[in-house]
């Protein structure tokens, strides 16, 4: 249970971000949202990294938190923007300002209104992530 709540702290607390360690090259599930789950190396599993960018390809510019691991890869956020760019704009709302949908999931990535707003919508976000992991972990 104990690295589950150390997860959850550092997720409620904002301390997953730039100072998060190296990703693991082990699926070891997947959330219920179908995004892998990899073990990494310290011990602590990642299903979603994210970045929030503004982009005037993505939603209008608006502040977008935009994953960064996709096929089991970290990402930049050029080349996170590029891969969804590509791979989960929705139909018809290119080439200004389209509407971006995970492709991994299917989910459609929000555009905020300021930059707090979508930091304050990744960090709820982020528990949620935790307890759906799929199938359930021992050793949480």
């Amino acid at each position: 249970m104990g690295d589950l709540n150390r997860l959850l702290t550092d997720m409620l607390l904002g301390r997953s971000g730039g100072g998060l360690g190296p990703l693991g090259d082990q699926v070891v599930g997947e959330t219920s949202e179908g995004r892998p789950v990899i073990a990494n190396p310290d011990g602590s599993y990642s299903t979603e990294r994210t970045a929030t960018v503004l982009d005037p390809r993505l939603n209008q510019g608006r502040p977008t938190n935009v994953p960064t691991i996709y096929n089991g890869q970290q990402m930049g956020e050029d080349q996170a923007v590029s891969y969804l760019l590509a791979n989960g704009m929705v139909p018809g709302s290119m080439p200004e300002g389209g509407m971006a949908v995970d492709p991994e999931t299917g989910r459609i990535m929000q555009g905020y209104d300021s930059i707090p707003e979508a930091t304050r919508a990744a960090r709820l976000r982020s528990p949620s992530i935790a307890m759906n992991f799929y199938p359930p972990y021992k050793g949480f």
